[in-house]
């Protein structure tokens, strides 16, 4: 039987791979030193997931996060797609 201690740490170790291989907005995943940049979103996205969101306010705050926090003029569509996609998968 899983806790619930495990199964909240199994979210976030995904959650943060979403964000590290799918997401990406400033391009790092190739550089493995870098691996905990995107750490800091892991805990408010999964507070976002738990309120069950659709998919376009996963990617909607993906976007605020790459502009408004990141402080990026634009976000990769296709990336913040894939990633918004597979995080709104594991709400389903």
């Amino acid at each position: 039987m899983t806790t619930d201690n495990e199964a909240i740490s199994r979210l976030r170790k995904t959650v943060s791979d979403i964000l590290w291989n799918d997401w990406d907005p400033i391009g790092i995943s190739s550089f493995s030193n870098a691996r905990d940049e995107y750490d800091a979103y892991v805990i408010p996205i999964c507070r976002l997931l738990a309120a069950r969101p659709d998919q376009a306010a996963i990617y909607d705050e993906l976007v605020h996060l790459a502009q408004d926090i990141i402080g990026l003029d634009t976000v990769d569509a296709d990336s913040t797609s894939k990633a918004a996609r597979k995080l709104y998968l594991l709400t389903v």
